[in-house]
């Protein structure tokens, strides 16, 4: 139900939209003196986290009078790709069907929601019914959030991050250095210096380096596409896989100008990135190499880094708040040149690669192209947070719309979603 196979369709082509597309062209029959009439008029989704998908919504059709013959079912009119699902109202081969007075046929929709804000679409059931075609309203609010965490264990919350608790009340052997987030937000762990892992929500533990001798401490947490498993990475570049993260090669026991210090996966899971405190980039796995800063001048150290959803780039964050892009990462701008209270101490990616969120040192926020502005612990006194992450998991948007149909609409076929579980949120 969690299959690597799944998520690569949900990461790299999109939101799986494209995998129950059946790109079918209407009939044009004689029109039937048959009706067709929906149980509803509108479906409103509600809110839903970007990247994720929450519970299907059936719409039932009854006909009514002489037989009619459903010729299509599409999604029109709007944010087509939002809104996917299946139906029993075509053949199993995506067909023209007949259905006489009294049947009934139904169509289940799930809103996956691709961006922030207001998302609207129409289903539209084509047929030769006097009637035709039967519309139904779509809607869903896209939501959008990200965590900090601080050297003492503790998490704040902004946008649609929800408190799963913190490690502000224990004992600590060493402070906590970064976190992560599980695919749909709703967990994340707190990762110590010793290598100690702490899991909070729906994320779970599945080892650490807690307690095990160390040749240097750990800087950096990555989780796996699935949330069953994550990395951790150390000073000097040794990486360390548990759950079913699985080892792809690391720098430890191997030279280096400066230090790593941070990591992240690639859409697949398939491999990793790790980046050092002179921008210099090691790429594992199937993670691409598409330049780096080493050996370039820095006015400040790289703090920390994040892939583009495609996987075909990414970002680098200095000390400064400077920001350099490689690949097909984009530029929406930076804090660097611009007078800073306290040091950038990393970043997180907007879910469709359109801007992203730099945070300092004491939780204060910058948020940069379609990243929204929703709260930061700036001027609160705090001065020890060490990571942040986004609430929502990547989507790309570019592979969406090159793989989505063209024109106006996208039908619908018998096929029903098959949607990676991972990625489920419900509020």
């Amino acid at each position: 139900m969690r299959a690597r196979r799944q998520l690569r369709t949900w990461g790299r082509v999109g939101v799986l939209a494209v995998a129950v597309a059946a790109f079918l062209v209407p009939a044009s029959p004689a029109q039937a003196a048959g009706t067709v009439t929906a149980d509803k008029t509108a479906i409103d989704f509600g809110n839903q986290r970007v990247g994720t998908f929450g519970e299907f919504e059936t719409v039932t059709f009854t006909f009514t009078g002489d037989p009619v013959t459903v010729t299509a079912v599409e999604v029109k009119n709007g944010e087509t790709n939002d809104f996917v699902g299946g139906t029993d109202c075509l053949t199993s081969n995506d067909g023209p069907k007949t259905f006489t007075a009294g049947d009934t046929c139904k169509v289940s929709l799930v809103f996956l929601a691709l961006d922030r804000g207001e998302r609207s679409a129409e289903l539209h059931l084509m047929s030769d019914a006097s009637d035709s075609p039967e519309v139904v309203a779509l809607s869903g609010t896209g939501t959008v959030g990200y965590y900090l965490a601080g050297a003492a264990g503790q998490v704040a919350g902004f946008g649609d991050a929800e408190d799963f608790g913190d490690m502000s009340d224990a004992d600590l052997n060493d402070p906590i250095i970064n976190m992560a987030t599980v695919p749909n937000g709703d967990g994340y762990w707190l990762l110590g210096e010793d290598g100690g892992v702490f899991a909070f929500g729906m994320a779970e533990f599945y080892g650490s380096m807690g307690g095990i001798p160390l040749n240097e401490p750990i800087v950096g947490i990555a989780s796996t596409p699935t949330g069953e498993g994550y990395w951790l990475v150390a000073l000097d570049g040794g990486v360390f896989a548990f759950g079913d993260a699985q080892f792809y090669g690391s720098m430890g026991g191997r030279p280096l100008n400066q230090p790593i210090v941070g990591m992240a996966s690639t859409p697949t899971g398939e491999g990793y990135w790790l980046v050092a405190l002179d921008g210099g980039i090691f790429a594992f796995g199937d993670a691409g190499f598409f330049g780096s800063m080493g050996g370039k001048p820095l006015n400040e150290p790289i703090v920390g880094m994040a892939p583009s959803p495609s996987g075909e780039g990414y970002h680098n964050v200095a000390l400064d708040g400077g920001m350099f892009q490689f690949g097909d990462a984009k530029f929406f701008g930076s804090m660097g040149g611009r007078p800073l209270n306290l040091p950038m101490i990393g970043m997180a990616m907007y879910p469709t690669g359109e801007g992203y969120w730099t945070v300092a040192i004491d939780g204060g926020i910058f948020a940069f192209g379609d990243a929204p502005f929703m709260g930061s612990l700036g001027g609160q006194g705090v001065n020890d947070v060490i990571g942040m992450a986004s609430t929502s998991p990547p989507v790309d948007m570019e592979a969406v719309m090159a793989a989505s149909s063209s024109g106006s609409g996208r039908s619908l076929g018998a096929a029903a979603p098959n949607l990676p579980d991972h990625r489920k949120h419900v509020d």
